[in-house]
């Protein structure tokens, strides 16, 4: 699976388990996080969410690499 984020700025993939972004005007990799599913940008392009261990969501900053979230959705939470 492979989507360029919002602004086209960035490009993320997944295979393996693993999520990678890139740097989509030189192809550099910036962060790699072991994930699950298909990732989904933010709008603004500055964070990105997955599936991670089967039910858990888990959102990262791009920028940073910093995790954001993790919440199961069977807590009955909401992901902020």
């Amino acid at each position: 699976t492979v989507r360029f984020s919002p602004d086209g700025k960035h490009l993320a993939s997944v295979n393996g388990g693993a999520l990678r972004i890139w740097n989509a005007a030189d192809s550099r990799e910036l962060s790699s996080f072991k994930v699950e599913g298909v990732p989904v940008w933010s709008g603004d392009s500055q964070r990105i969410a997955c599936v991670v261990e089967g039910t858990t969501i888990k959102a990262w900053e791009v920028a940073t690499g910093r995790q954001l979230v993790e919440r199961d959705p069977h807590d009955h939470g909401t992901v902020e």
